[in-house]
């Protein structure tokens, strides 16, 4: 009893040790009701975003209202500051509903928009578009053209690990076309910037002529015979030209790859100036074609048109970007400097590998669809190998270890190599 009598004094002593105590700190109810509207001022601002999403999800839930229907730029703004939207980029074209005489362009999703630039509606122009949707319905919010170029085709459309750039493949006239960058905020943008010199173009087209002789020879072609042709006259076998581009990607090389938005401010990722870009590494495929190939004389054994692709990379920084064209204040003087190599590797058979397997892979003279592999910061490419004259053989009477039982070696396989650091370097890849 008397250590619980004891106790009890002791929580009754407490509350008057403590009066003294906020009493000489001096703090009154005054001094409080002064510091609330500091208080709310600092504090409210941040609940009220942290929770906006959030209210406005319910408050479309209870009222059924979909706040991504007839929305404004403003409003679509204010959504996708909060994250409640996305943005894609991707081709648009135009094309008028059947019956009706009226120029209508079509986005994504099937929306259909009158089309205020062009009095006509010309199907064969075509142009990069940001869509903006919505992160919950997946609703389309507003849609706006990024580039007016009249684009003959326009494909492959990339953005930049920084989100500054867009960089696709296309072509703004009748020829095969060429990469190109532009700004990822702009908007009806009437000029873009050409990655590729006409110096570098004719070295993708060297390399098709040259490469030619070795899918030939790969298909039973003696690429110096000369043959007989249907007029009776000797003709050799064709030569593949340059006939365009395909499977673009693109990456900041010497980086690892950029998760979300705040490795951009960390102290190890460069940062671009006004005038230039950071410097950016783009992997890409050019294809190679027989020039008349459907009618062309002594051509491949198997009898179909030569064509196949073959790798490249290119290192490429925009500069200039604050300046106009000299000859013309009114156009933008941007361009890019750039350095082609152009993947020249031969094909290594599995450690193993038998016969059968290395011969497969001896025919492999085509590679399509780069990748570069995300751990390697842009030094090692990831490709997609085929025969592009594959002759389909008996199966092998000897069970391959890198083979089922009675199967053939496939025609396509995927494949690993370095990237070059200088042209005299030798190249290697292995399926």
């Amino acid at each position: 009893v008397g250590d619980a009598g004891s106790e009890d004094m002791h929580h009754r002593g407490t509350p008057r040790r403590l009066e003294p105590s906020l009493l000489d700190d001096g703090y009154s109810c005054e001094a409080f009701c002064s510091d609330l509207p500091y208080t709310f001022w600092n504090t409210c601002p941040l609940c009220l975003c942290g929770l906006l999403p959030v209210f406005i999800v319910c408050v479309s839930a209870v009222f059924r209202l979909d706040y991504a229907t007839h929305v404004t730029d403003i409003g679509a703004q204010i959504i996708n500051e909060i994250g409640l939207s996305y943005t894609v980029y991707y081709t648009a074209g135009c094309w008028p509903p059947p019956g009706e005489g009226g120029p209508l362009s079509a986005g994504l999703g099937g929306r259909l928009r009158p089309s205020t630039q062009n009095p006509r509606c010309n199907t064969e122009h075509f142009e990069i578009a940001a869509g903006e949707f919505d992160a919950l319905s997946g609703s389309l919010l507003k849609v706006q053209n990024v580039t007016k170029l009249h684009a003959r085709t326009l494909e492959s459309v990339k953005v930049t690990p920084d989100w500054r750039y867009i960089v696709f493949i296309g072509a703004l006239a009748n020829d095969i076309g060429n990469l190109y960058a532009v700004g990822a905020e702009q908007r009806e943008a009437t000029q873009a910037i050409p990655l590729l010199t006409e110096k570098q173009l004719d070295e993708l087209d060297d390399r098709c002529q040259h490469h030619s002789a070795d899918v030939l020879l790969a298909a039973g072609v003696d690429p110096a015979e000369q043959r007989v042709g249907p007029g009776g006259g000797l003709a050799r076998p064709p030569l593949a030209r340059i006939a365009g581009f395909k499977h673009l990607h693109v990456i900041i090389p010497g980086i690892p790859p950029i998760q979300n938005i705040d490795d951009l401010e960390s102290a190890t990722m460069p940062q671009p100036t006004p005038s230039t870009s950071l410097p950016y590494r783009a992997a890409f495929a050019f294809e190679c074609a027989e020039a008349a190939a459907m009618s062309s004389v002594g051509g491949p054994a198997s009898g179909r048109p030569l064509r196949f692709s073959q790798l490249a990379v290119l290192d490429f920084q925009l500069m200039g970007l604050n300046t106009t064209n000299p000859l013309n204040p009114n156009r933008w003087g941007a361009y890019s400097e750039a350095e082609l190599h152009i993947i020249d590797a031969e094909p290594a058979a599995p450690v193993g590998a038998t016969e059968a397997v290395q011969t497969a892979v001896s025919h492999l003279k085509s590679q399509a669809c780069p990748r570069f592999v995300p751990s390697k910061m842009g030094h090692e490419l990831l490709f997609v190998a085929e025969d592009p004259m594959p002759v389909h053989p008996p199966p092998p009477s000897v069970p391959d270890a890198w083979l089922p039982p009675e199967e053939t070696p496939p025609s396509r396989w995927m494949a690993l190599t370095s990237v070059p650091r200088s042209a005299r370097e030798p190249q290697t890849w292995v399926p």
